[in-house]
């Protein structure tokens, strides 16, 4: 992760977008500072809130001059959250259909499939690639609530890493903080809840935080949302595993690094470019009036309340100043800016919707000029893949460690990611046929390759199974074997003939 406050970003040589505008929660301490204020400008970023971070902040390279309004002076300015886009196309290309997860087991796999539609699990992994996209990683947590395994995502701005993370990308601790304000408008009094992930444990500190920062310990119960049942302050999970599961996220060969880390420059060009053409289309609206001279009042203005105008020559006839606005080399230098964005991001236009021309007509054709897009999300998918699958392990593991003692293994699982894009049936029907009659594949992965979802193609497959069997004749259900009669017959015939 980046260290140092004025080294927020990797990839971003501008000292306006490295340069801190934010001011830090006293009671937050000083290594989560640089953390805490790239995770709130990429927020702002993925939000829209392009025109507190460009313009409010100082950061924008681009000039946008204000002009006068009924609402007083403004700064015209337009927002195209291209950056937005990138990060919920590159969820979708990974999870924008359920996820193939095996387990080796029947068990195992039924635990999955009760986790899945408990947890709302593809959900959440679709939102945990999200947040990752923005935030260079995301979080997910494995617990238990009314005696049954659950997985939910957590705020990557709410929780911290402790230290380096280890050989398999995950830490060993993890630090989460919320707030909250009770008291009187007059008197607020601020809590602080503390939480710490470790393996095997979780530790809750409360805290009331003074105006400048200084902390007094309290108890759990005074925590609001504690009313109803107060956690222990030291909770074993009897698993020896962190119940977080850090999510990391990979862009341009670097592992935990948005995605946004080198389109910054680019999306404020594209905002400029998008206000600029506005600004020239504004003026065109509503153009400037050339007034007879004669026609202005004893202040020098002049009164448009009235529709009727007297006029006493052609000359005196107010006119509008209007000029053919020369829109071309703007409208084509917006587009270079969006081509210049979506290439650094290894993102598909026609993914995006910013198709010129003729649309994909074929499905092979739109997997064609997603290749970029699908690569990038596949060097995504090597880090991915390992945190999914380890977030169910350990909500399986915790499973087992409730008062209903539920007993399945819990081994590596498969997982699969699906990215939704729409298939050419007649294309896969004959890659289908071809392999299946070749005999180099099976009906179930047959199954799997025609239909995405993994419950859709366990009943088709056990449809197939029983439309087989009911066809058999059952004749050739029937196992025949020598009976004990026979032999002993043949036995003692044999005897007899050699007697």
């Amino acid at each position: 992760m980046p260290v140092g406050i004025y080294n927020l970003w990797l990839n971003e040589t501008g000292a306006t977008y490295n340069a801190s505008a934010g001011l830090p929660p006293k009671w937050l301490p000083t290594e989560h500072h640089a953390r805490w204020e790239r995770l709130r400008q990429a927020r702002m970023l993925f939000i829209g809130k392009h025109r507190d971070y460009y313009l409010g902040e100082n950061r924008t390279e681009f000039d946008f001059p204000e002009v006068d309004t009924q609402s007083g002076r403004i700064r015209p300015y337009r927002t195209f959250n291209l950056l937005k886009l990138i990060s919920v196309k590159t969820a979708d290309l990974l999870f924008g259909a359920k996820a193939k997860l095996d387990a080796p087991s029947v068990q195992q796999t039924d635990s999955i499939d009760l986790l899945a539609r408990r947890s709302l699990l593809h959900s959440r992994f679709h939102a945990a690639t999200v947040a990752a996209s923005w935030a260079g990683g995301s979080m997910l947590e494995s617990l238990i609530w009314r005696d049954e395994p659950y997985v939910q995502n957590v705020k990557p701005d709410d929780i911290y890493p402790l230290g380096q993370p280890m050989p398999d990308g995950q830490y060993e601790r993890y630090v989460r903080y919320a707030t909250s304000v009770i008291g009187t408008l007059g008197a607020p009094i601020v809590l602080l809840l503390e939480t710490e992930y470790q393996p095997g444990r979780i530790v809750r500190r409360l805290w009331q935080v003074e105006t400048n920062g200084e902390k007094t310990a309290l108890k759990l119960d005074q925590w609001p949302n504690f009313k109803t049942g107060t956690p222990p302050d030291e909770e074993r999970l009897g698993i020896a595993e962190n119940p977080i599961t850090y999510v990391p996220n990979e862009a341009g060969g670097e592992a935990e690094i948005s995605d946004y880390d080198g389109l910054i420059g680019l999306q404020d060009a594209v905002n400029a470019k998008f206000s600029q053409v506005a600004r020239v289309l504004a003026q065109h609206a509503d153009p400037p009036i050339a007034m007879h001279a004669s026609t202005a009042n004893d202040e020098g203005g002049y009164s448009t309340r009235n529709k009727v105008i007297f006029f006493n020559s052609k000359e005196e006839i107010p006119q509008y100043i209007l000029g053919a606005p020369e829109l071309s080399a703007a409208m084509q230098d917006r587009t270079a800016a969006i081509n210049a964005l979506c290439m650094a991001a290894e993102m598909s236009q026609v993914l995006l919707g910013l198709k010129e021309g003729a649309a994909p007509d074929a499905a092979r054709k739109l997997r064609l000029e997603a290749t970029n897009s699908l690569a990038k999300v596949g060097r995504k998918a090597l880090l991915i893949e390992p945190a999914i699958a380890r977030c169910i392990e350990i909500a399986q593991k915790l499973d087992q460690t409730t008062r209903l003692r539920r007993q399945y293994p819990v081994d590596p699982i498969g997982v699969e990611p699906r990215d939704g894009l729409p298939l050419d049936e007649k294309d896969e029907a004959d890659i289908i046929a071809t392999l299946v009659g070749a005999g180099v594949m099976s009906i179930e992965s047959a199954v799997e390759r025609r239909i995405e979802d993994p419950d859709a193609a366990a009943t088709e497959v056990q449809r197939l199974a029983d439309q087989r069997a009911a066809a058999t004749p059952s004749v050739l259900l029937e196992e025949h074997a020598p009976t004990a009669t026979t032999n002993e017959n043949v036995t003692s015939d044999s005897s007899a003939e050699a007697a």
